[in-house]
């Protein structure tokens, strides 16, 4: 009983799981709430200097979410994989007579990647041990259903002969003519 009462559980918190995926678009509201980025607060824009650090990517939709004030971490690395854009000349990476290049793949689209990825992941895990459980469950039914049955055991006879050792030895093989 203990143990289907864990796997209703279980269920009931992989359907929660499940139904929070309709929960990223909250996500991603709460995230676009923060737009223009220039005017976050510096709460919000340290998360989002870590995040474009970490991620290679530049804004939410894309750069000019910043406006013209581009951070430092939009910048693209010299030998990066990434696709790179040049920063707009009015922005406050730009250089004079330097072509400054900053990642072209908006955060928004990798962060709900990321979260989707975690979320199913999760989803197997805990998948695999519901699995497991009604595994567990099914075996304990099929072993009690055994208990449960009524099997009639041959009664034991016990003989004075077998007590006394009428026995041949096993050992002693009978002559057999080998040609």
């Amino acid at each position: 009983v203990g143990m289907i009462l864990c796997t209703l559980y279980l269920i009931a918190n992989e359907v929660g799981l499940l139904i929070d995926l309709s929960q990223l678009k909250f996500l991603e509201d709460d995230y676009l709430s923060m737009l223009p980025l220039s005017k976050a607060n510096e709460t919000e824009i340290a998360h989002l200097n870590n995040t474009q650090s970490e991620l290679k990517c530049c804004g939410l939709l894309s750069y000019r979410d910043w406006d013209y004030n581009i951070p430092k971490s939009c910048l693209c690395a010299e030998n990066s994989m990434d696709p790179c854009v040049a920063a707009p000349r009015n922005s406050s990476l730009f250089i004079e007579d330097q072509i400054v290049l900053i990642y072209a793949k908006p955060c928004l689209s990798i962060i709900a990647a990321q979260a989707m990825k975690t979320i199913h992941i999760a989803s197997g895990i805990l998948m695999g041990f519901i699995l497991l459980w009604v595994g567990s469950i099914a075996s304990c039914i099929a072993i009690l259903c055994q208990l449960n049955k009524k099997m009639e055991t041959p009664k034991v006879v016990y003989s004075s002969e077998a007590k006394a050792g009428n026995y041949t030895s096993l050992t002693e093989a009978p002559e057999t003519e080998i040609t």
